[in-house]
């Protein structure tokens, strides 16, 4: 891949941010230097972050996303002080100034992200901890992840309110901050070196030591996919916002483009250099590389695709190709583009396999030379010049009229069958085989009439048997062209069973071709997410297609038929209705109106954190009870109400409300079990010898609130 441009900073850097008409990166000689976009002249600011800590060196964090958004915060981690800082840029000073001090209990750190609102800063500590500090009041908010080993990689969904993280246990796990649990957790088989939440959807990609990259699903707690298997060690991952590629540095020194809309794709080498991608960045359509010899490669999609479109606008296949086939994230954008090309490749092979034919070996070549920029092309052609003779021997053998010899010929290689010669025989075939068949279905005395038109192909092995069918039973052929000509698909397969010779006749190739013509159709909507034609044309399928041809997209019906369905519930507020179709088929998390029953469930959850936070079940009750018998948002749902008990549990120790006290207890043990929490509140206000008496209690449901029989203990 070639770079639009190229920054040589001539210090180690791994953080870039974005700020206004700016692009700005942070060096490890303690220096913030700004680019002006978009030309990228350096404007180097005054301040030096050493003078701030006394420190001659930053520690470089390759994976850390060190800024906001907008670039108007970045952290900085000092390694001999053991401590960090992030400064916010000031409009009256026109440079950063401290804004808050970070601090830990003990070792570095690995990573750091801030929150999409820029309310929070993440950072994961070799301690095995993980630091949140709030940047509204400057200090630190909360410590979570305690009993983890080094933490190495952070990362925060886009709605600000889960944390994944993972550490040296091998484990990943996904934080709900807004309810301060943990949700899911994970363990690959080996430590996760750097993980990212996709922008809409209940899915994170995170790369691991043992080379592999997967698609975890955190609500299901299953991993959908292993992307790839072979990038050696993860460093950086970046994925786009519309979830359709994300890219993907190694220690070797690749970066790889993975298509995440074809799912059957499989990863291709963006680049490969001796320097290695240690962060990646994106603004708009512009994309940062940052090289740990210091470098920053620039590479401009928007610009590059212009090239591509003008060369294809230009009919300059060769460049078309050429930038296409070098860089993958151009042909996953060009793809339209690239299968046109592909289709206009295709139709001048033809014309040039028949010049081949005419022994206008030159003629085909320069035909060809627009498309010869890629390998795949080149052998493609190639490949008919080197049977060059061979081509002639079957144009003479059919311009013979020897069909008998001309079809043993092709029989040897499938190629033959690309053949401008070898088309016009089949069709003169079905032509002359339709003829014969109108003459004896006419009159059975007009056998002769009808050998005469079939001369050519009587000698023909793979002929002979359909051609003795006709003469044999007229009438029968002709009954399969009027069950096709009124669309009476089941009928036609059905006699098919009866009359398996039709398979050679020329109808029954007519057939074939419009039954996959509809299934292509069909999986090219669902492709495109056209969801509402892909459904109404299934509908048509199943009427009157065979259950045989349908079956391998039978799966494909029952999902589009369920997308409807939820889409439809959401367009009429049926959330309930949604929710159960969501339990029962995740995959519906990727569609968009899946947004607005998320936007449903976090009003009804947020409201109901409210009351839990309080102590008061009733009200957790009022807005949740409806959720607790479905599977999607059960767990959700149970751990609301168990903070709703330990709270109440507490409200009540405080006010030394003993009795009452007890009987929360008892309770929340009857419907949870013994576990963490309540063992601590247990220790809190010295109940231990109330809470060993109620150890073996078994977990019963809810008696004044019968909805929570679901609850299993330890859930």
């Amino acid at each position: 891949m070639n770079f639009t441009q190229v920054l040589k900073t001539g210090v180690v850097n791994h953080h870039g941010f974005f700020i206004g008409e700016y692009f700005g990166h942070i060096d490890n000689m303690t220096n913030i230097n700004l680019f002006h976009q978009p030309d990228l002249q350096k404007d180097k600011l005054d301040l030096l972050i050493s003078k701030a800590f006394n420190s001659p060196v930053l520690h470089p964090l390759h994976k850390a996303d060190t800024s906001t958004k907008n670039g108007d915060m970045v952290a900085i981690y000092i390694k001999d002080k053991n401590t960090g800082a992030v400064f916010r840029y000031s409009e009256e000073a026109k440079n950063y100034e401290k804004h808050a001090i970070l601090s830990w209990s003990k070792g570095g750190i690995e990573c750091m992200v801030f929150s999409e609102d820029e309310k929070v800063l993440v950072v994961g500590g070799a301690d095995g901890k993980v630091y949140l500090y709030s940047m509204e009041a400057g200090r630190l908010l909360e410590i979570i992840g305690i009993n983890h080993e080094y933490i190495s990689s952070v990362a925060m969904a886009k709605d600000n309110n889960l944390v994944a993280f993972s550490s040296f246990k091998k484990n990943l796990d996904i934080y709900d901050l807004r309810n301060n649990m943990l949700i899911s957790r994970h363990i690959h088989k080996e430590v996760v070196s750097v993980a990212r939440f996709m922008n809409k959807s209940n899915f994170v990609i995170y790369g691991a030591r043992d080379n592999q990259i997967i698609l975890y699903d955190f609500i299901d707690n299953s991993v959908k996919k292993e992307l790839a298997t072979t990038i050696n060690w993860p460093v950086s991952l970046l994925i786009a916002e519309d979830d359709t590629f994300c890219l993907v540095s190694d220690k070797s020194g690749h970066v790889f483009f993975i298509d995440l809309y074809h799912v059957d794709a499989e990863p291709a080498v963006l680049f490969h250099a001796k320097p290695i991608v240690v962060n990646m960045k994106k603004k708009g359509e512009k994309f940062y590389f940052f090289f740990d010899n210091g470098e920053i490669g620039i590479f401009d999609l928007d610009k590059e695709m212009q090239a591509v479109e003008d060369a294809y606008n230009d009919k300059d296949y060769e460049k078309f190709f050429e930038l296409t086939t070098q860089n993958p994230m151009l042909k996953f954008r060009a793809n339209d583009l690239f299968e046109n090309a592909n289709a206009a490749f295709e139709k001048e092979l033809d014309k040039a396999i028949a010049e081949i034919a005419d022994n206008k070996l030159d003629a085909a070549k320069t035909r060809m030379e627009p498309f010869m920029s890629t390998d795949k092309n080149r052998d493609k052609f190639n490949f008919y010049i080197l049977n060059a003779s061979k081509i002639t021997t079957f144009k003479d053998l059919v311009n013979s009229h020897a069909y008998d010899k001309a079809y043993a010929l092709a029989a040897s290689g499938s190629y033959y069958r690309r053949l401008p010669m070898y088309k016009n025989i089949e069709e003169e075939f079905e032509q002359t085989f339709n003829m014969a068949e109108m003459l004896l279905v006419e009159d059975e005395k007009n056998v002769k009439k009808a050998q005469w038109a079939l001369n050519n192909y009587l000698k023909v092995p793979e002929k002979k048997s359909v051609i003795a069918a006709l003469f044999k039973a007229p009438k029968i052929f002709n009954a399969f062209d009027e069950l096709f000509n009124d669309e009476n698909y089941k009928g036609f397969y059905d006699k098919m069973q009866e009359f398996p010779a039709i398979k050679e006749a020329p109808i029954y190739k007519e057939y074939i071709n419009y039954v996959d013509g509809q299934i292509k159709t069909f999986i090219t909507q669902m492709k495109e997410r056209r969801y509402e034609e892909a459904y109404t044309l299934s509908l048509t399928m199943k009427e009157k297609l065979p259950e045989i041809y349908i079956k391998p997209v039978k799966s494909e019906f029952d999902r589009v038929e369920k997308i409807r369905e939820f889409a439809l519930a959401i367009t009429e507020q049926r959330y309930k209705e949604a929710i159960l179709l969501v339990s029962a088929n995740p995959f519906l998390i990727s569609l968009d109106e899946y947004s607005e029953l998320e936007k449903f469930l976090n009003k009804r959850f947020d409201m109901a954190i409210r009351y839990a936070f309080h102590g008061k079940v009733d009200g957790v009750h009022k807005f949740l009870g409806k959720f607790l018998s479905n599977p999607y948002t059960q767990k959700r749902a149970i751990k609301t109400y168990k903070i709703a008990y330990i709270h109440q549990i507490d409200v009540l120790g405080k006010k030394m409300q003993a009795e009452h006290w007890k009987k929360t207890f008892m309770n929340y043990v009857t419907r949870f079990g013994v576990d963490s929490e309540i063992e601590a509140l247990a220790k809190k206000y010295d109940m231990d010898a109330l809470l060993e008496k109620f150890r073996n209690i078994s977990v019963k449901p809810f008696e004044e609130q019968p909805l929570l029989g679901n609850i299993v203990k330890g859930k």
